[in-house]
């Protein structure tokens, strides 16, 4: 049925359900026995969802311990120090009363962490492999600014290896000497412009504790000109009092200048109409956000007037939110969502929050499915490697239960849209994974879920560039028009967009063909060709589905302008063009996309022109990691971008006018 009301080319296309009806067609006919069940037996509550098929549960740790024969410990995370109850076993069953009638557990013996708290433990793990190499060499960490500037974040090392003491603006002292000046120098690529050389006073120079390393230091140079466009080599050189000067430290990509991605820049780029101020009614779109994630509505007033958009409109709160203390997640999405599709209602989604230890995916969604009203489109830019979900739950069961949710959402005609990753196909050295798990090195590709789930629609990350042909890449070639590439460590970033293939999903009928024929132009390509077979499968779920712009987005957080990134970015705008989309559908008075996956890959065989081809890169390789780090940051196997759809930045990214034309004139 869920595939049906999400393929134009079915009667049945639109003939979503209702609330009542989802449940009627799922609802358990147990539900109330297992309820009083575990009242019975200790739980001072038990409340049951309106689909009647999932039961949130509180429950004594004694009562809990009684009733299925364990141990609950508290456990304290050696990094945060936050505490959680878990049992320290898989092996228990539930009592023969309700055994056969429950599908899954959580809360029990698997263990959430949220990103901060992983980030605590291996930021001092980074600064002490730092210190240990004993190099002076500036750690490059990133760059950024405008197609025609750059600045660059670093760590400064003394002669010894140790961060130095910042005593005051102009005073870093070492063990022997103080810093006395750095030199950034630009190097451009090829050679076809001559290099650049600034002396950088230590008063110019910002730099802050924490950030990067847990009580340590990161600094930001001042922002230098270049040629516009032009790749550079950027390298660092620190100078200090006694006439002595440090190694130097380089960036590891030649670095790719790039635009600001406005709200503007995204419109103009991608062919989308004015926005009317008069909105329709049953329109709307969320953001959902876990780990503590909160916004501040002054932030987004304030976003709002710099990008010259009306500030009297707000997102509806559903969960917790602390203003007082925003997160970049919740901030990039919340901004970059309403920044596009600026009148459509909009609901910041959250499970965040002391109570909830840790939400996740799975209660996200069943708290969408519970609501009468749900968001038509959501944007998820959560994710963790698919083989991480079985070690933690000992078994398949989380991700076939999210799967059921998210079927339920096709079935309802909603929109599900959810990054592809930010560390390339092998997600090598990713520190932002929400299951505890760091993927160690490049031996194998490591498929991203819900990515890979066929129920979503999973965005990858592109830049502007004039290098967007082959052509353009050549020694002596400046093109001078702007296209797009993938982000990658390759094509000038410092971390790489997600996409591959599932480990364990079937390949949708409506991806064979754009599969297919990417795999038969990569055989012949001597851009790289295909990875080693043993890597991946061709015959499972490929993603990504598309491509937005997903670096250099300026955001307000703590009342600052900051520059963002990441597929994190690339999910909300995509998931604001599907509202605008529905946008026209509903004042036309016809159905909401719902799942729009059939209907993507169908347009680009129909009107290819709906889509922006990307044709140059590859997603070999993972994120710039720090000097000393035991993981990569490039790696040698990858998938190519390609004509068409490529695992890299799927179908390409989208001509939002042509994409409605089509729609207006093929879907009912």
């Amino acid at each position: 049925m869920a595939e049906q009301v999400s393929d134009p080319k079915s009667l049945t296309y639109g003939n979503y359900l209702s609330l009542e009806e989802l449940r009627e067609l799922i609802g358990s006919k147990h539900v109330n026995t297992v309820r009083s069940f575990l009242l019975k037996n200790g739980a001072t509550s038990v409340d049951v969802t309106q689909t009647d098929d999932h039961l949130e549960v509180q429950i004594p740790a004694g009562s809990l311990e009684k009733m299925l024969d364990i141990k609950m410990y508290l456990w304290s995370h050696k990094g945060s120090g936050r505490t959680i109850h878990r049992t320290d076993t898989m092996d228990y069953e539930w009592p023969e009363e309700i055994n056969k009638h429950i599908d899954l557990a959580t809360g029990i013996h698997d263990f959430w962490e949220y990103k901060a708290d992983r980030k605590l433990l291996e930021l001092q793990r980074k600064q002490r492999e730092a210190e240990q190499s004993a190099n002076s060499a500036p750690d490059v960490l990133a760059a950024s600014g405008t197609e025609q500037d750059v600045q660059v974040q670093f760590v400064p090392y003394c002669p010894d290896g140790k961060l130095p003491k910042i005593v005051s603006k102009t005073n870093w002292t070492c063990a022997k000497t103080t810093v006395d000046f750095m030199v950034i120098e630009f190097y451009y690529k090829n050679n076809i412009f001559p290099p650049q050389s600034h002396v950088i006073a230590v008063a110019d120079i910002d730099c802050a504790t924490g950030g990067l390393f847990h009580k340590g230091l990161t600094c930001v140079t001042p922002m230098y000109g270049t040629v516009p466009w032009r790749r550079v080599k950027i390298t660092l050189q620190t100078a200090y009092s006694d006439g002595g000067v440090s190694a130097i430290g380089e960036a590891l990509p030649f670095y790719a200048p790039t635009q600001y991605a406005t709200p503007d820049v995204i419109r103009s780029r991608y062919n989308v109409a004015k926005e009317s101020p008069i909105g329709v009614s049953g329109n709307s779109q969320s953001v959902g956000e876990f780990e503590k994630e909160y916004i501040n509505m002054t932030d987004l007033r304030t976003y709002f007037r710099l990008f010259g958009l009306s500030q009297n409109v707000s997102p509806k709160i559903v969960g917790v939110n602390d203003p007082s203390h925003p997160g970049g997640e919740s901030t990039l999405d919340t901004q970059l969502m309403m920044g596009v599709a600026h009148y459509v209602p909009t609901v910041y989604w959250s499970v965040s929050g002391p109570t909830n230890k840790g939400g996740y995916i799975l209660t996200w969604a069943t708290q969408v499915n519970n609501a009468t009203h749900p968001p038509l489109v959501s944007s998820l830019s959560y994710s963790d490697n698919e083989y991480r979900f079985y070690e933690v739950f000992g078994s398949w069961k989380y991700i076939h239960r999210m799967e059921a949710e998210l079927t339920k959402m096709t079935m309802r005609g909603l929109t599900v849209v959810i990054s592809a990753g930010d560390a390339g196909s092998t997600n090598v050295g990713f520190l932002d994974g929400d299951l505890h798990s760091i993927n160690p090195n490049c031996s194998r590709f490591r498929p991203q879920y819900p990515a890979s789930s066929v129920w979503v629609t999973t965005v990858s990350s592109t830049f502007l560039t004039p290098n967007y042909l082959p052509f353009c890449e050549k020694p002596t070639t400046v093109c001078e028009k702007i296209g797009e590439a993938p982000v990658s460590i390759g094509q000038g970033r410092f971390w790489t967009t997600g996409g591959g293939f599932s480990h364990m999903f079937p390949q949708p009928e409506w991806q064979r063909s754009a599969v297919s024929g990417w795999e038969s132009w990569a055989k012949m390509s001597g851009d790289g060709g295909l990875p080693p077979a043993k890597m991946w499968n061709a015959s499972l779920r490929a993603y990504p589905d598309i491509s937005t712009i997903g670096w250099n987005y300026p955001i307000i957080i703590d009342g600052k302008t900051v520059y963002a990134g990441g597929t994190s970015s690339s999910a909300p705008i995509f998931g604001a063009l599907c509202s605008l989309l529905n946008e026209e559908r509903l004042r036309q008075k016809k159905p909401p996309l719902g799942n729009i996956n059939k209907l993507l890959y169908t347009m680009a065989m129909e009107a290819p022109d709906a889509f922006n081809d990307v044709v140059v890169g590859n997603n070999n390789d993972g994120q710039v990691q720090h000097r000393g780090s035991k993981y990569a940051s490039t790696c040698p196997h990858g998938f190519q971008c390609g004509p068409g759809w490529d695992p890299a930045t799927g179908l390409g990214t989208p001509n939002w006018g042509k994409m409605l034309a089509y729609i207006n004139k093929n879907v009912p």
